[in-house]
């Protein structure tokens, strides 16, 4: 039974809904690549995580950047796929800890 303030939002499964979030999010710079890694790594995503997902690597990739005057976009895809690795490695620990106890 749903309230009446509950939304159900399906989950993203092609890179163009994720690109389409982070452009009308903000997220303008390096969408179409992030969205594509996201969803090659994952294969649909909930529209917040997708989001976390994205400012996360924006923000780690400008503290990188303005240390180390690297590739902007570039940090981006790699500070995102690293966070993308690990949520599959957390997921994977989770599960096998789940089927001992």
């Amino acid at each position: 039974e749903c309230n009446h303030n509950t939304s159900v939002v399906p989950l993203l499964s092609d890179a163009n809904a994720v690109e389409t979030l982070f452009v009308d999010s903000g997220l303008k710079e390096n969408a179409k690549a992030m969205a594509e890694l996201i969803i090659a790594k994952f294969g649909r995503i909930g529209v917040k995580t997708a989001l976390r997902l994205g400012e996360r690597a924006v923000a780690t990739a400008d503290k990188s950047f303005q240390l180390n005057g690297d590739d902007l976009a570039k940090d981006q895809l790699q500070a995102l796929e690293d966070m993308l690795n690990d949520l599959l490695r957390d997921e994977a620990s989770a599960s096998t800890l789940c089927e001992v106890l």
